[in-house]
């Protein structure tokens, strides 16, 4: 009898978990309470950033550059098993001032990632690209769709997800997963305490119109980032721990626009042509928790915090290694849940 999964979280995670397992014979159910892929994989920019959001960053995951760079490799072949989703290798241009530049490079460098100084206040990442991430969603979607070993079904946000429903339970629902009830009264928290690391990280964003002016390839300075799509140029994103409202601000839009267009003016006449607010799983090493909890047959995948889109392929092999019995992937142990155990004498 073949091994079922019951996945619990329809975004980009979930889909391309699901995908992995069935490719080996494992039967999937993918439910979610909002509507598939309308959360934090909507949401995004679509940034491929290696380089920029792990390499270059202080206080996360010491492996987290591994993980990245791992997943950024598997793009390539993702995308084209997906179809015509926008994918772009790269490269992002990092904007900012000349020490800022320097400890950039330095600590790119200095994790055998690639960097090219363009001037005093421009760094050249040629690893870091970008994909349609809605494209993606979309894609993933048909895909799970058409195959006859995934179910893709709904579930309301007050029905306990029973461990009885398949072998396995994989969560992978972001910034929710602490939420997810698996008895009636009492949340996946309740039982699972390393989810506990998983806290929302609110950010909001906007999308322009083309324009000619427009950057050709992604730009970032700071928190601030720009990134031109087939049809649109997204900017983003504020940074707001404790926040899972879905609505926007005007003043925080106007901020962003303004650093956009101190940036590129040519942004000043770009129509605008949405707005939207998002929710990223955040956790303490900005780092996923990826495997087996510590109750036996419920799994995560979930915490990817500002690289979900970035880490989908690498967790979906990890994910589907660990539950098929494969030989675990060598960065595996690195990111398992129990890292948020409390230390036990």
């Amino acid at each position: 009898m073949a091994l079922t999964v019951k996945i619990v979280g329809a975004g980009i995670i979930g889909l391309a978990c699901a995908r992995a397992l069935s490719a080996r014979g494992v039967v999937c159910t993918v439910v979610d309470c909002a509507r598939p892929g309308r959360g934090a994989s909507w949401a995004a920019a679509g940034m491929l950033g290696a380089a920029y959001e792990a390499a270059a960053s202080v206080d996360v995951h010491p492996s987290l550059y591994d993980l990245c760079a791992a997943s950024a490799a598997l793009w390539p072949a993702f995308a084209e098993s997906l179809g015509e989703v926008g994918y772009s290798a790269g490269p992002t241009i990092a904007v900012g001032d000349p020490a800022v530049c320097t400890a950039f490079a330095a600590r790119i460098a200095g994790r055998g990632a690639g960097v090219e100084r363009q001037s005093e206040t421009r760094l050249v990442l040629p690893g870091d690209g970008h994909v349609d991430n809605r494209a993606v969603v979309e894609a993933l979607l048909a895909a799970c769709a058409e195959d006859a070993n995934i179910l893709l079904g709904s579930v309301s946000a007050s029905t306990p997800v029973s461990r009885e429903d398949a072998d396995v339970i994989l969560v992978t629902a972001g910034w929710r997963t602490p939420d997810v009830l698996v008895a009636p009264g009492r949340k996946l928290s309740d039982f699972v305490p390393e989810c506990r690391a998983i806290s929302a990280v609110g950010g909001q964003m906007v999308s322009l119109g083309p324009v000619s002016g427009a950057p050709a390839c992604t730009l970032r300075s700071g928190d601030l980032y720009i990134v031109p799509k087939r049809d649109r140029i997204i900017v983003g994103a504020t940074v707001e721990p404790g926040r899972t409202s879905d609505a926007t601000d005007a003043a925080s839009i106007a901020r962003l626009l303004q650093r956009a267009v101190d940036l590129v003016p040519a942004l000043a006449d770009a129509p605008v042509i949405e707005t939207w607010a998002g929710v990223r799983p955040g956790t303490p090493d900005h780092a996923p928790l990826i495997g087996p909890s510590s109750v036996a047959g419920i799994h995560l995948a979930a915490g990817h915090y500002r690289n979900g889109i970035l880490l989908a392929p690498i967790t979906a092999e990890i994910v589907a290694r660990q539950i098929y019995g494969e030989a675990p992937h060598p960065l595996a142990a690195d990111f398992a849940p129990a890292r948020f155990l409390p230390a036990t004498a």
